[in-house]
């Protein structure tokens, strides 16, 4: 193996381990900002995709918006669960975190949101 090689290799393996670092640090400030003692670990054991904490599945993009931009620690939750509601309920669009925290609209009303639930009733 040359020197460049090895350079590389070694570079490449440093990079990892710095961005995997990167990743548990912002899983660990997430944790901490909002008080969850709970076991946690990258689904897949890939840091960077998504990781089960508190009966949530969170993305690493979600947890950066939420540490970088110093988000209120209710929103992530109040968002979350709705959108959740919104993915379950079988609708086709849905809000990002950022888009929430920016204060855009949900794309369905509650009364809306409502009538879908009436209507699976009726057919299930």
């Amino acid at each position: 193996m040359t020197g460049k090689e090895r350079r590389e290799k070694s570079l490449g393996k440093t990079m990892k381990e710095a961005y995997e670092g990167i990743c548990d640090e912002y899983l660990r400030q997430f944790c901490e900002k909002h008080g969850w003692e709970a076991e946690y670990g990258w689904i897949g054991g890939e840091p960077g995709g998504t990781v089960e904490v508190c009966d949530m599945f969170v993305s690493l993009k979600e947890m950066r918006y939420d540490i970088d931009n110093n988000i209120p620690e209710d929103k992530f939750e109040e968002w979350y669960w709705k959108a959740l509601e919104i993915y379950t309920l079988g609708c086709q669009q849905n809000l990002p975190f950022a888009g929430f925290c920016q204060g855009l609209p949900w794309p369905y009303t509650d009364e809306q949101l409502e009538a879908i639930r009436e209507s699976q009733k009726r057919v299930l």
